[in-house]
């Protein structure tokens, strides 16, 4: 049911996807799968900044915090 889900899914973005951006006629059905031009080291560091980003403001939090603040 899932598996099922997940297709119909899949079908449905890949036909929005067609509308965006079709492909030209005459594709083999083996190359139905769009490929990105996304590089992956571009994905890499971009999650590098961000957890970069989140360590650095959670440093400021901690040196920020007041632990008396705590207690009743």
């Amino acid at each position: 049911m899932v598996w099922v889900a997940k297709r119909s899914m899949v079908d449905e973005l890949e036909a929005m996807l067609d509308v965006v951006d079709p492909h030209p006629p005459g594709r083999s059905l083996s190359m139905r799968r769009r490929t990105f031009d996304m590089p992956d080291d571009l994905i890499q560091k971009e999650l590098a900044a961000v957890v970069a980003e989140v360590v650095q403001m959670l440093d400021q939090e901690n040196s920020t915090f007041d632990p008396s603040l705590l207690s009743p």
